[in-house]
């Protein structure tokens, strides 16, 4: 019967056993699944950050563009001003010129019509034809010193002309690539639309991953985790307590082996004396006093509790750490078993066994 009752009782255990490991694959699941949606919450939150940065570098690129257009329309108004002041004073110019040339040769027919008659007229010694000779080569010095300033001013409308076009042909080239900063423009906005929109169907799941994660499943296993931390906390010290009862063990094991010798030497007769103080030690009582046939069985029943105990404390370590702290109780609770039924197998007689 009781052979029947430690197979039951291990069968039950190997079930709870994998009962538990069935439990903590689910619970490994469920934190696996977990971490994958803060870990996607991670993601969408440096999307969010990356589509951030993107919009205001390109809104920035945008006010730059905008401001050095605007600076360009004004230095183009500034130049057109000059041009048209450049253009007047050109005409202004050009007039006195045309009079001071007119007016040049007017003079000079006047002034030869007049030296040829006064030359006809009076006949003038070779010293004043020198003189009115060199006069008119300083008159002629000075008109040519005019006439070169006139060109270098004519020069230098040519090349006010030349810049003008210039100006004209990069007013033109702004004007183009003032279109194709329009044209970016408009689809950066395009963009930037699209980045609002995954931002808000971002913004949508991570309300619904919030509210999973608010479920009262979650809730379940979370609480669950928070038992399975307190009973590891419990295993932790009855380890200690088991450890300390193996301890003991031992040291009866070794008295045991220092008795079995003396029994081997010792006469038969107290041979069932030795064996029934061992099953007294090991049932926690320190008397020596022979119990009857029916009372005792009951000195039995403090190893049946500690092997019980033993069973729970072994069901618990696997509900809660099934790794290296069960094999540590599997072991005692096998050595346990076995001095138990060395013990049982010594200390009681054959009449009693079939009984």
């Amino acid at each position: 019967m009781s052979a029947q009752v430690i197979n039951e009782l291990f069968q039950q255990i190997i079930d709870s056993e994998e009962k538990i490991k069935e439990r903590f694959q689910t619970l490994k699941k469920l934190n696996q699944t977990i971490e994958d949606q803060q870990l996607m919450l991670k993601q969408t939150k440096k999307k969010t950050e990356v589509l951030f940065a993107t919009l205001s570098a390109t809104s920035q690129r945008c006010i730059q563009e905008e401001i050095e257009f605007n600076w360009l329309k004004a230095r183009e108004n500034i130049l057109l001003e000059q041009k048209k002041t450049s253009l007047i004073e050109k005409n202004d110019l050009a007039e006195k010129v045309k009079v001071l040339e007119s007016a040049t040769t007017v003079e000079s027919l006047e002034f030869l019509s007049s030296c040829d008659k006064f030359l006809k007229e009076f006949e003038l010694m070779n010293e004043k034809k020198s003189s009115f000779e060199e006069t008119m080569k300083a008159d002629h010095i000075k008109l040519t010193e005019e006439n070169n300033k006139l060109l270098e001013i004519i020069h230098r409308l040519q090349a006010q002309k030349v810049e003008n076009e210039k100006i004209t042909e990069e007013k033109n080239e702004l004007y183009e690539a003032l279109k194709q900063v329009h044209i970016k423009k408009k689809d950066l906005l395009k963009e930037s639309s699209e980045y609002e929109d995954e931002i808000s169907q971002l913004m949508c799941l991570k309300s619904t991953l919030t509210s999973n994660n608010e479920n009262i499943e979650l809730q379940r296993i979370l609480k669950e985790i928070n038992k399975a931390n307190e009973e590891y906390c419990y295993l932790a010290e009855h380890r200690q307590q088991l450890s300390t009862q193996c301890f003991q063990r031992q040291q009866c094991k070794k008295k045991r082996d220092s008795n079995i010798i003396l029994k081997s030497q010792a006469p038969k007769e107290n041979s069932q004396e030795l064996k029934k103080t061992r099953l007294f030690s090991l049932c926690g009582s320190s008397t020596l006093v022979q119990p009857s046939k029916k009372n005792r069985f009951n000195y039995l029943k403090p190893l049946k509790e500690n092997s019980s105990k033993i069973i729970s404390s072994k069901w618990r370590a696997s509900a809660s750490f099934p790794s290296a702290l069960d094999e540590d109780l599997f072991g005692l609770e096998v050595s346990n078993q076995e001095s138990f039924m060395e013990v049982v197998s010594d200390g009681i007689s054959d009449d009693e066994k079939t009984i």
